[in-house]
């Protein structure tokens, strides 16, 4: 009787430890209604479980409040291999990974994942071996972040808006990572990613219709790289990146988008004489050529003849070509970099005519990887440092560099000035724009007073002036003169403004306020720096005039 007791109690006790087990994973779990909820506790969530037979499969859902990183670990047991699947609320599958057969030794991540928020499911299955009551522990970790990759992220159409300037981590297979980011003006553009010992990841970069514009593999190597290194203006791109050689799957990985926003920067695709950059006498344009074969296009245009001294980056270890022709595509002269400490030096001189010419920049000798520089053509007789009142670094410097190289501004002769602070006349405004728009007629009056020509042709050309040349001029008329000009088109003040801020002109008098008409100032006056800055952002802009051209 004794006996009988014990047996009864030892199966009492087996009974009551297997409803337990069971009991974790509150069955029927086998279809993703059923699923069991997993409930995160200082960010962890572990259910201890088995698989009853071949057909058994179990369904657990978490759903994660933010966007965030998973990393999910199972158990392994010796005659027993489980399969685990990640769904999404779609019923997609975005991870499958297996358990080894092997001894268990505690519970082993089996993937990484980046989710935005949201509800997901983890499937546990039978894959190989024995398959009753096959015992298993699944734990999920779970970290709040934005800055993850967030599956399903696996084509263009899916890609993940990121942050510029933030570095985010994602895990990498043979199905790519696409993420995209929006560029609000011209910038130059680095694209770090971390290496890894045993894979290579191949990194694209894409425009917004997703053809390539590089494409990169990493080496075998650890620590952080710089893959791309380039210059691209406003618009939208897209980075794809997959693992190409080595292990292959969810292989971690950090990224950053570097960009600096930068007008005088080489925007690709320049690589022929069609999409040359638009470049000005005085300009320092810098570029990157990524390979021996990548070349770099600028197009020039010269306001009359002039001496130009051509200037380009010396480097340690690289030298450069730099070719000039004509419209014809005739070669002018070609030059040849030294070596050098890095600084910006004059290779050269030349007599150019009037008209347009491109400049290509390609690589010659030594070091061809994502290699910097820059390049200047200038007026040799034309300097801005000699002015007395020029500052280094202040915000019109490019400005009023751009107007002396390009015979659109003079400083004053007699007190060699530029008087940047000085509010600009009607006279003088007109004379900046017609010597821009009709470079060949628009010339300083040699009878009379010396604006008499520009007056002329604002008759002519119907360009509305208040004939105060020497008043200091509304910021109202300075739009609208400004709009004819370009568009050829009479404007009320209202519309011109409007059409300097759509075209990113001005940002109005309070960058804090509605860009309207009132934040324009349109009763107060403009400086000669803010008169030449207008001119020159349209120039970087692309807008060209269209006086007479309607």
């Amino acid at each position: 009787m004794k006996k009988l007791l014990q047996v009864f109690t030892m199966v009492a006790a087996l009974i009551f430890t297997i409803s337990t087990a069971f009991a974790a994973e509150n069955e029927p779990n086998d279809s993703i209604s059923q699923a069991k909820e997993l409930k995160f506790e200082n960010g962890r969530a572990v259910v201890n479980a088995n698989i009853a037979n071949l057909n058994d499969k179990d369904f657990y859902k978490i759903t994660l409040n933010r966007a965030g990183k998973i990393e999910v670990g199972m158990t392994n047991i010796e005659k027993t291999q489980f399969r685990v699947t990640l769904i999404n609320s779609f019923n997609k599958e975005l991870e499958v990974y297996e358990t080894k057969s092997a001894p268990n030794q505690g519970v082993e991540t089996l993937f990484f994942q980046g989710l935005d928020k949201g509800t997901y499911y983890i499937k546990v299955e039978h894959f190989k071996g024995d398959s009753t009551n096959a015992p298993y522990t699944l734990k999920v970790n779970y970290t709040a972040t934005d800055l993850v990759e967030k599956e399903d992220n696996n084509d263009r159409n899916k890609a993940n808006p990121i942050l510029l300037n933030t570095t985010y981590a994602g895990w990498a297979d043979p199905t790519s990572d696409f993420y995209s980011f929006k560029l609000a003006a011209n910038s130059e553009v680095k694209v770090n990613i971390t290496q890894s010992p045993k894979t290579k990841f191949e990194v694209s970069l894409l425009n917004a219709n997703g053809n390539p514009i590089e494409t990169w593999e990493t080496s075998y190597a650890s620590g952080t790289t710089t893959i791309i290194h380039t210059g691209l203006p406003e618009g939208t791109y897209y980075l794809k990146i997959l693992t190409k050689e080595g292990d292959l799957n969810n292989i971690p990985y950090n990224f950053t988008v570097n960009f600096r926003a930068d007008a005088n920067f080489e925007t690709e695709l320049n690589n022929t004489p069609s999409t040359a950059n638009e470049m000005y006498l005085g300009q320092f344009a810098k570029g990157v050529l990524s390979t021996n074969h990548d070349v770099d296009y600028y197009r020039l245009y010269i306001n009359g003849q002039t001496n130009v001294d051509v200037y380009m980056t010396q480097l340690s270890g690289t030298t450069f070509k730099v070719e000039i022709a004509d419209s014809l595509g005739k070669v002018r002269k070609d030059y040849y970099t030294a070596n050098g400490n890095g600084s910006v030096e004059k290779i050269g001189n030349l007599d150019l005519v009037q008209g347009f010419y491109t400049i290509k920049v390609s690589h010659d000798q030594g070091n061809n990887n994502k290699v910097p520089y820059t390049l200047r053509l200038a007026d040799s007789y034309i300097s801005i440092e000699k002015f007395k009142d020029y500052e280094a670094g202040a915000y019109w410097v490019p400005a009023f560099e751009w107007g002396i190289q390009n015979k659109v501004i003079k400083g004053d002769p007699v007190t060699n000035r530029l008087n940047p602070n000085q509010n600009i006349t009607e006279a003088q405004w007109l004379a900046m724009l017609l010597r821009y728009a009709l470079p060949h007629e628009a010339k300083d009056s040699p009878n009379g007073n010396w604006y008499d020509t520009y007056y002329q042709i604002a008759v002519r050309e119907k360009i509305e002036v208040s004939k105060k040349p020497n008043e200091p001029l509304r910021r109202g008329l300075v739009a609208k003169m400004l709009a004819k000009v370009y568009t050829g088109q009479n404007m009320s003040e209202e519309e011109a403004v409007d059409w300097m801020y759509k075209n990113k002109i001005t940002t109005g008098t309070n960058v804090s306020k509605p860009q309207d008409y009132l934040n324009f100032n349109p009763a107060g006056n403009l400086t000669r720096a803010q008169a030449i800055t207008f001119m020159h952002r349209l120039k970087r802009e692309g807008i060209e005039p269209r006086l007479g051209k309607y």
